[in-house]
């Protein structure tokens, strides 16, 4: 499971983490515009609750050229 987390040192900085099986940590970082929004969609992507709406934007520009 992916969790977004704001980091205890750094404020408007957002931590993606996830323990894995063999004990080993993932995390992802988010920092700048939006970064709790992108962490947001990114864990979501992660836990596959749904497509992340930076990809959905870039399929939708690809099918309209």
């Amino acid at each position: 499971m992916f969790e977004v987390e704001e980091s205890r040192g750094y404020p408007q900085h957002w931590h993606v983490e996830s323990i894995q099986a063999d004990g080993s940590v993932l995390v992802a970082v988010f920092s700048g515009p939006d970064a709790q929004k992108r962490a947001d969609e990114y864990a979501d992507w992660k836990n596959g609750v749904r497509r992340p709406a930076s990809v959905l934007q870039i399929v939708s520009r690809s099918e309209e050229v």
